[in-house]
């Protein structure tokens, strides 16, 4: 394949893979000499999450059966990427189990670059991209998200280093996005380093209760960051009573 031309992909969780390429034809000429490049990489999921198909790095990290704690690096220096050019995207999609939170934090951000289209605001409600008419599409950044698509952390332009790490603590899926508005081989963009770590802790997720009275409570939170913490909450709580009677909730502070 020419450069910049999107390279087929090929994924084996087998012991061995094996790749046949056969011409349509002999070649009319023998100086008629066709090369083929390509690369490989050992994808190793206990480490670096199950890698899922038809992507280079897009990865699921299942709080049942990854490891409790890990760490990611940014992609692109692999010898895969090198016939990339244009948008690069790497989404890694963390999921708790019912009786797990994940807390997910940016402990490194190298050459994000000064892009003054592009302000990062970090407040109450998490860090924010403020990019003005432009879209984020087009900028690049590393964003923390729910999944459903809400935005929680995003970084991007002027962000300075003194101000991680940030980190997200969430009893639901979330995703961390790496996203890069136009990368080459030349032109890598940015790196990162994040950490990740399931904590069992039975807080949130969806639980039964069938007494007829009694008391809820979301449970006091543990500091775990130095600096920029947030929280995203999502707790179900099924009252089921077994007989008709009517409900009273009094929600207190």
């Amino acid at each position: 394949m020419g450069a910049f031309i999107p390279p087929q992909t090929f994924i084996s969780t087998g012991s061995q893979i094996i790749v046949v390429l056969r011409r349509a034809a002999p070649p009319h000429d023998l100086n008629d000499i066709e090369f083929i490049d390509g690369a490989f990489l050992f994808h190793n999921e206990e480490q670096s999450g199950t890698l899922q198909p038809y992507s280079l790095c897009d990865t699921h990290h299942y709080g049942l059966s990854s490891p409790e704690y890990g760490t990611l690096d940014g992609p692109g220096t692999e010898h895969l990427f090198w016939n990339v050019e244009g948008s690069l995207n790497c989404t890694h999609y963390f999921i708790p189990a019912a009786n797990q939170s994940v807390t997910v934090m940016i402990d490194m951000l190298d050459r994000l670059g000064t892009d003054a289209e592009c302000t990062t605001v970090c407040g109450d409600g998490g860090c924010q991209c403020q990019t003005g008419m432009n879209s984020i599409e087009n900028i690049d950044h590393l964003m923390m998200m729910t999944e459903d698509n809400h935005p929680i952390n995003c970084l991007c332009g002027n962000f300075h280093s003194e101000w991680l790490p940030v980190g997200l603590r969430s009893w639901s899926p979330i995703k961390l996005v790496y996203s890069i508005a136009q990368y080459s081989w030349s032109t890598k963009g940015f790196t990162y380093k994040s950490s990740y770590n399931f904590i069992t802790d039975a807080m949130c997720g969806q639980k039964t209760f069938t007494t007829q009275s009694g008391e809820l409570h979301s449970g006091n939170f543990s500091q775990v960051f130095s600096l920029n913490s947030f929280y995203h909450q999502q707790c179900v709580w099924i009252l089921d009573s077994n007989i008709e009677r009517s409900l009273m909730i009094e929600v207190k502070n």
